[in-house]
């Protein structure tokens, strides 16, 4: 299904501090209605089936199920709600939602415990309300959950404590999405973190797409829940019109990747766009080095462990 993502504006009732919206924060006005309007009429002309409303927070909007409701009358297909929880634990809330078309809710979910999210998120309790959230759209019935992780150097080595938790919670569907150049002091390297995240991977009760991975080659096994630059960019041409976005975000979507020497005898050269120059900037060619010596399924699997 052709689907698009609209970003409704920057506000927000959290502070993560990894957060690539607070340079925008109170200086880029939220859309109004009517920008919002034109921008769904014009990406359903396009083609779009789905969208993914987000913000920011979505649920801070007063028009929200005004939005819902005009995505439901033009056809949408698909309603995704990108959401941090707020408002959700309202199970009255949750109920309208439902009721006015809502396909799919999406939680934002940074740790295992209220400890690591609320303090990832700078909101104090926003942990348990998610929970609660969760636990409401269950007695109602409604399934399709699913859950967004931001990789920092604070929760990596969490990754499988979440993991457990979203089986517990019967999540089905988990995008894990490497925090990038924007925010790179909260950047963990990626050798680092490879062992708590490739536990994860070997989990067959739950579905991986892995989102801003900076060095692709490190997930040869695993290339089909790799989300590459290219498709997100493609995405962004295809459903986005420019007029809405900010000149930021149009930077934005032409990630800096690039293709290096080291990449021309890589088995994935071809469905990879390359490395992330900001990380590489910042960590240096070692890592690199030391997954271009695996030339090879059987002894990358070695390297792996």
């Amino acid at each position: 299904m052709k689907s698009f993502k609209l970003v409704t504006g920057f506000t927000c009732n959290n502070s993560c501090k990894f957060c690539l919206d607070v340079m925008y924060r109170g200086k880029i006005k939220d859309k109004t209605f009517l920008e919002i309007s034109n921008e769904l009429k014009l990406n359903r002309k396009k083609g779009a089936e789905g969208v993914d409303i987000l913000g920011g927070e979505v649920f801070l909007r007063s028009d929200i199920f005004k939005i819902i409701n005009l995505c439901r009358n033009l056809g949408y297909k698909h309603i995704l709600i990108t959401t941090n929880g707020y408002r959700c634990d309202n199970k009255d809330f949750i109920k309208k939602l439902i009721n006015h078309g809502v396909s799919e809710l999406r939680f934002s979910i940074h740790g295992h415990n209220s400890y690591l999210h609320d303090n990832l998120t700078g909101n104090k309790g926003n942990f348990v309300r998610i929970l609660k959230a969760i636990k409401n759209l269950y007695s109602l019935n409604f399934k399709n959950i699913s859950v967004n992780t931001t990789i920092v150097k604070d929760n990596y080595v969490y990754l499988p404590n979440i993991l457990k938790l979203l089986n517990t919670l019967k999540i089905s569907k988990w995008n894990i999405i490497y925090v990038g150049e924007y925010s790179l002091k909260y950047t963990p390297k990626i050798t680092n973190v490879l062992p708590y995240l490739l536990k994860c991977l070997r989990s067959e009760n739950i579905n991986i797409l892995l989102i801003n991975i900076p060095i692709p080659c490190f997930f040869i096994k695993y290339i089909s829940k790799l989300e590459m630059p290219t498709e997100i960019n493609n995405q962004y041409k295809k459903f986005i019109n420019y007029i809405y976005l900010p000149q930021e975000l149009q930077n934005l979507k032409n990630m800096k990747r690039q293709k290096i020497d080291n990449c021309k005898n890589c088995i994935i050269n071809n469905k990879c766009d390359g490395i992330d120059i900001s990380y590489i900037n910042k960590y240096g060619f070692e890592e690199l080095k030391k997954i271009n010596k695996y030339n090879s399924l059987e002894k990358l699997d070695h390297f792996l462990g």
